[in-house]
């Protein structure tokens, strides 16, 4: 990867609607197409302790920060419901 592919890893984060991104297939409600460079992947992350989807995200490919606002995606298969069961 050049330094060119990452042209954005400086940038302040912008901010974002999740509902209005495009996913990267219809089977997955939390993997989104980057709207800057439209080949990467924001892939959203969990807290490690409290397991909630954290607001910040950035693009693996070009390095683009997001800022989530508005509503988050609801998870509905809750890893604080499977871990226990």
């Amino acid at each position: 990867m050049s330094w060119t592919e990452c042209q954005n890893v400086l940038n302040l984060p912008e901010p974002i609607e999740h509902r209005q991104l495009e996913r990267l297939d219809e089977n997955s409600v939390f993997k989104s197409k980057c709207p800057t460079c439209k080949h990467g992947a924001l892939l959203m992350n969990r807290d490690a302790t409290t397991l909630k989807l954290i607001r910040t995200d950035n693009c693996i490919l070009c390095g683009q920060k997001f800022l989530y606002v508005g509503d988050m995606p609801e998870d509905t298969l809750s890893r604080t419901k499977a871990c226990a069961s």
